[in-house]
């Protein structure tokens, strides 16, 4: 615990409280300071610019309208060790909408501990007994949307709870936020008005209106990042003075980040290097830890580390056009493909700026030959794709097919057939190059096989569903709230249990599913039955082992088509049959 004078003396300096204002009312002079405390490592790293660029949990105090660039679900924390014995905490809570983002985020900030004073009739402090903590906590709901394949909208509200001593104060305020991607080249801006709400006590919150903008020079490539930021910030009434933040931030590999900044503001005066900023940063698959220096002279320096984790789907980031998205039509026709699973990172490998994911389907009565191939191919990258080639080789590295585009074509459908119309003999153990040029120049290539080998040890059918190679057939459909087979349910099965008894080194992974609609209460029943009826009829009627089938119920989960209309719930009443690749 510190003594009175050097206690408040911080306390003071730190919220811009005049030192002769300390008696009677010094609670209304620093109502909502806190607001102006920037949250998260990244954005005090560059220098606090973060109106045009802010794309993550962290927009939620930086520029609500960020919240529609989130790429995934994150969740935030950050610890921040200030002056003497004040530290503060946030935790944050962000979700990726469809066309948007919402999130949660809680401040918390602690004075640390303080003796009380009175005041006698000479208006000296006078000890008494006891002490109290002073504290704010800052609670806010935001929310964004695109609304133009360019422009995205946001907006928060805020719940402001300050207490000190005896005093406690409540208020509430909105912050207002945009931002227009690719505004000129690779040049972004944004908009946020901060702050504007009730005062508290009579006292007004320190309302800004801030302008940003922000430069991408390798705006093409996840290897390396160069982004440079700078923010306008003009306080109202505007006879108040206005600064200027400005920061860079570059990514070496998608994996470590340097950053440094410098805020022109009045403590600037507090000494030389008051004002600068840096920090740094680590990124491993979707967690980032983030850490910052800011410099504020005599008052002293101050840390903030920050951690981030995100969490589900990888969804594209918006790249300021918009993007239609194209197939590409196999010469024979067929059924289109099921679900798109986006492939993950492992180990330290960076996030390529084109993915490929292959899904194959078998053909039920030839010995090692694929029915058809489904290329589905993510870009992750603000770049667009110039150009592109798909080629397909067989075991020998022979091509069999080649497909070429201009531009980004997100589905690619091979019919297993070669150049000249003829399917050729072991097309499973056929392989693939994704060779494509972004608009920047960069060249890269994708390869793989469309059935991929087993790990080493795959034992149990469980084990092997998940190590190798996967090829979905087409579903069994089923009637509402009915497990029974029909007619053409028993034929496609029935093929299945030929593939399966003359491919002795092949699994099966039944799963059942059931609508949203009418059959809404009893989805995993109906599910389990499904899934039980496809297994009866393959271990019964064809004696296929019980060893080589893996079964499950998915209820109500990844439907295939919207529950809305009657045709959507039809094709989510199913059991999915994948035959799995394991010898």
């Amino acid at each position: 615990m510190k003594n009175w004078r050097s206690n408040w003396m911080v306390f003071c300096l730190i919220l811009g409280l005049p030192m002769n204002l300390l008696a009677g009312d010094a609670t209304q002079q620093i109502s909502g300071k806190i607001l102006q405390v920037g949250i998260g490592a990244r954005p005090v790293g560059m220098g606090e610019a973060q109106v045009a660029v802010s794309d993550d949990a962290y927009s939620l105090y930086w520029n609500p309208a960020g919240l529609s660039r989130l790429t995934q679900t994150q969740i935030s924390l950050m610890h921040n060790a200030w002056f003497g014995e004040i530290n503060s905490e946030y935790i944050g809570y962000a979700q990726t909408m469809q066309q948007g983002g919402y999130g949660i985020g809680i401040n918390y900030i602690n004075f640390g501990e303080f003796k009380k004073f009175g005041i006698d009739s000479n208006n000296y402090p006078v000890p008494l007994e006891g002490s109290f903590t002073p504290y704010t906590l800052v609670t806010t709901f935001g929310c964004a949307q695109w609304f133009w394949p360019q422009v995205s909208l946001g907006g928060n509200v805020k719940l402001v709870s300050e207490s000190v001593d005896t005093y406690n104060n409540i208020t509430a305020a909105v912050d207002l936020g945009a931002q227009m991607l690719k505004v000129w080249n690779n040049f972004d801006v944004g908009l946020m008005v901060q702050n504007l709400g009730l005062p508290i006590q009579g006292y007004n919150l320190p309302l800004v209106v801030k302008l940003g903008t922000a430069y991408s020079f390798f705006p093409s490539t996840d290897k390396n990042r160069l982004t440079a930021v700078l923010d306008l910030n003009v306080p109202v009434p505007i006879d108040l003075p206005y600064y200027i933040n400005a920061g860079l931030e570059y990514w070496f590999a998608n994996t470590v980040a340097v950053r440094a900044g410098y805020k022109v503001s009045e403590i600037n005066s507090l000494g030389t290097l008051s004002g600068l900023t840096a920090g740094m940063g680590v990124k491993i698959l979707d967690y980032t830890l983030d850490y910052a220096y800011a410099d504020y002279g005599v008052l002293g320096i101050t840390h903030r580390i920050s951690f981030t984790a995100g969490f589900g789907e990888t969804k594209k980031a918006r790249t300021g056009k918009r993007r239609i998205a194209k197939r590409i039509a196999p010469t024979g026709g067929g059924a289109s493909a099921g679900g798109v699973l986006i492939p993950r990172l492992s180990g330290l490998t960076r996030r390529a700026p084109i993915t490929v994911k292959v899904q194959g389907e078998l053909n039920a009565l030839e010995r090692n030959k694929l029915q058809r191939a489904v290329f589905e191919v993510q870009t992750n990258t603000e770049s667009e794709v110039a150009k592109w080639e798909l080629k397909i080789f067989d075991a020998q590295a022979h091509l069999l097919r080649k497909y070429t585009g201009s531009e980004l074509q997100e589905s690619v459908i091979w019919d297993g057939k070669d150049q000249n119309g003829r399917q050729p003999a072991e097309s499973i153990f056929a392989t693939y190059e994704y060779n494509y040029t972004l608009a920047s120049g960069t060249s890269d290539k994708v390869a793989g096989k469309l059935v991929e080998e087993p790990k080493e040890g795959a034992g149990s059918a469980a084990q092997t569903a998940q190590t190798s190679g996967r090829v979905k057939m087409e579903p069994v459909l089923f009637e509402e709230k009915s497990y029974d087979l029909s007619e053409d349910s028993k034929k496609l099965l029935t093929k299945i249990a030929d593939t399966i008894k003359s491919h002795p080194y092949l699994q099966i992974l039944i799963e059942g599913y059931a609508d949203m609609g009418a059959e809404k209460g009893q989805e995993v029943f109906l599910s389990q039955r499904r899934a039980d009826t496809a297994v009866r009829f393959l271990t019964t009627t064809f004696k296929v082992p019980l060893s080589r089938i893996s079964s499950h119920a998915r209820g109500n989960k990844s439907p295939v088509a919207s529950n809305q209309t009657d045709d959507g719930r039809a094709k989510n009443r199913r059991v999915e049959i994948t035959i799995v690749y394991s010898r």
